[in-house]
């Protein structure tokens, strides 16, 4: 026997579903782990989302990111290493279409294990779509590292781009 449910009943079910409040995120896969930092994907609350010509996401950047990250017991033996050293990537929500895009590495963009834990860590509909973005693959040598004034300069491309700025108008 099937049993209808009346509309109040939907409503609660729709209102307590995981998928009720999706996440736009900034994070990276380590050690078959997700890891980084997410908000509630609706612009108007703030919180450091923000909207990028339609398309809606974390204000922070990586490289400011992987600095806060790496300070955690947890994570200090990985502070010696770039912020591109694992596979990372983002939740964007588009506005126009009303979809979430999570863009990331060729190594994961197809792995249905990832693609279950990233849905379930940012509630993210099956509708989800799975984007390659190439520089987000991690880098191919663990020895790079960078002195505090290449970091200085990429963060402060990082914050112009982030703007809408141009160097030129400076």
């Amino acid at each position: 026997m099937i049993k209808l449910i009346t509309p109040a009943e939907q409503a609660v079910a729709i209102k307590s579903s995981a998928y009720n409040d999706p996440k736009v995120a900034v994070w990276w896969y380590i050690d078959g782990e997700i890891v980084g930092s997410s908000e509630s994907y609706r612009a108007d609350e703030g919180g450091g989302v923000l909207d990028l010509r339609g398309y809606v996401q974390l204000e922070i950047d990586h490289m400011t990111l992987w600095e806060i990250l790496v300070k955690k017991t947890q994570f200090a033996k990985y502070a010696e290493l770039p912020y591109e050293h694992f596979p990372r990537g983002r939740v964007i929500f588009h506005v126009r279409s009303r979809k979430f895009y999570v863009v990331t590495s060729s190594q994961l963009v197809h792995d249905k294990a990832f693609q279950t834990k990233i849905r379930s860590m940012y509630n993210l509909p099956i509708a989800t779509r799975f984007e390659v973005d190439s520089h987000y693959n991690p880098i191919e040598t663990a020895d790079l590292r960078y002195s505090e004034a290449q970091r200085d300069e990429v963060a402060d491309m990082m914050k112009k781009f982030m703007k809408g700025g141009n160097e030129d108008e400076e």
